[in-house]
């Protein structure tokens, strides 16, 4: 007996969002029944990508750097859905500083998702805190996390082939100097209950999605940055920015 298409759509909904979006392609190009049902359906899209914003509402408050952001977190297509799923795997949702103990294992995951998704961008924000503003400035930290990304500095990669090699223009930054750095050590956030108010750079990785417009920011932005703005920069100007300093 055949199962009832609603029974089929929604295991379709708990494979992806348990399993992940490759095995909900196997299971969806197993028959033509299946195909028609999951992958070729706009509402089974939906219905999975619902599923999949009601498990993040839900469960945000025990993930360690979502829950401290007010931002609406929002999966509108199955790529994004497969580009949560990863950067979920990759512990990106638990830390994405550069500079502190997770800085090599934050670099491989960069390149990771990079590769992975040809559409994802990277932004970087760069902060620096008062002492160090004496000496080093927040552009100095952006161009160093930049090399170390690009090239997979220090250890994150023995050696990076030309299959590997990733456009610059895919990150961009955001160098704060030390404008936020006074709001961040008030906050309740976890870096700054383990480390008070050094310099550090986060990683988000943005995807747009093409038919609505809508960008998904993981990790979503901590409310520390609430009230302060600054540009987003691509690299040839941020370096022209160092040059200026020195």
């Amino acid at each position: 007996m055949a199962l009832p298409e609603d029974l089929i759509v929604r295991v379709g909904a708990i494979v992806a969002n348990l399993c992940g979006v490759k095995d909900y392609l196997s299971l969806s190009l197993s028959s033509k029944r299946l195909y028609g049902l999951l992958l070729a359906s706009r509402d089974t899209e939906t219905e999975v990508c619902d599923t999949a914003n009601a498990f993040w509402e839900k469960n945000r408050s025990t993930m360690r750097l979502p829950k401290f952001s007010s931002s609406v977190t929002k999966i509108q297509n199955l790529e994004q859905l497969a580009l949560y799923q990863r950067v979920r795997d990759l512990n990106l949702l638990h830390d994405n500083r550069l500079f502190m103990e997770f800085w090599p294992e934050v670099v491989k995951a960069a390149r990771s998702i990079l590769r992975q998704f040809p559409s994802v961008v990277l932004v970087l924000d760069a902060h620096c805190s008062n002492e160090d503003l004496l000496e080093y400035d927040s552009y100095s930290y952006a161009d160093d996390a930049y090399n170390d990304i690009m090239d997979g500095h220090d250890g994150a990669f023995e050696n990076v082939s030309e299959n590997e090699v990733i456009s610059g223009d895919r990150l961009r930054f955001r160098c704060w100097q030390n404008q936020v750095i006074e709001a961040a050590c008030k906050a309740s956030h976890p870096y700054f209950l383990d480390y008070w108010c050094q310099s550090w750079v986060e990683v988000t990785v943005y995807m747009r999605n093409i038919n609505t417009g809508n960008i998904l920011a993981l990790p979503p932005r901590p409310d520390y940055y609430e009230g302060f703005s600054t540009r987003i920069l691509p690299y040839e100007v941020m370096y022209h920015m160092i040059e200026s300093y020195y």
